[in-house]
């Protein structure tokens, strides 16, 4: 496992999510029905790294000028830390009737993943089995997405300058890697869920 593998999970094992919270205890057949307002609250936390942050290297992107022009001083963001407070972090809420839950409506709007800079926004997002994902192409060079998840379809495709794709993922599944084929510093992840516990 990399540094930045070991970082991820040690991020979604630690954080408090930011999700729904009731006070109520609810059978399993009561999980996936919705609360009323007076059991919700809510939960807010910061993860953070205790110890040196590693240091940034340098990205070289003279091989496509746009990219060059539009992030001349580009560094890897594997740790991202501002006071010890990380970024790029997902926090979720797992048990049984969760993962095997086919009872939660998918969000009908679509997730967005923005190619800009030549550099994936976010570079960690969830999103729900079956809704729309939106890769959009800021840039004004070709791009490719390519996630190679274990459970999922791998899909490969380019995508042009100032253009959008849309995709969606069919099983539950988390820290998908994503990355371009044509700018190897690009590179998100992605993870699935199959219920809106997820922040």
């Amino acid at each position: 496992m990399t540094p930045h593998q070991k970082l991820l999970a040690a991020a979604a094992l630690a954080a408090i999510p930011l999700v729904p919270f009731t006070h109520k205890s609810f059978a399993n057949d009561e999980l996936t029905q919705p609360f009323e307002s007076s059991f919700r609250n809510t939960l807010s936390g910061t993860v953070t790294l205790d110890g040196e942050v590693p240091e940034a290297r340098r990205i070289d992107l003279s091989a496509d000028p746009f990219c060059a022009e539009q992030s001349p001083n580009a560094t890897t963001e594997y740790f991202v830390v501002n006071d010890g407070k990380v970024a790029n972090v997902l926090v979720y809420v797992t048990n049984e009737t969760l993962r095997t839950s086919d009872s939660f409506v998918s969000f009908a709007d679509s997730a967005v993943l923005e190619r800009n800079k030549c550099r994936f926004e976010p570079r960690v997002l969830g999103i729900q089995v079956g809704q729309p994902l939106e890769i959009v192409n800021r840039d004004k060079t070709a791009h490719n997405t390519h996630p190679s998840p274990k459970v999922n379809r791998e899909w490969n495709m380019s995508q042009a300058a100032s253009t959008t794709l849309t995709q969606a993922f069919d099983r539950p599944e988390v820290f998908i890697p994503v990355r371009c084929n044509q700018h190897p510093s690009e590179n998100a992840f992605i993870s699935v869920f199959n219920h809106p516990f997820f922040a």
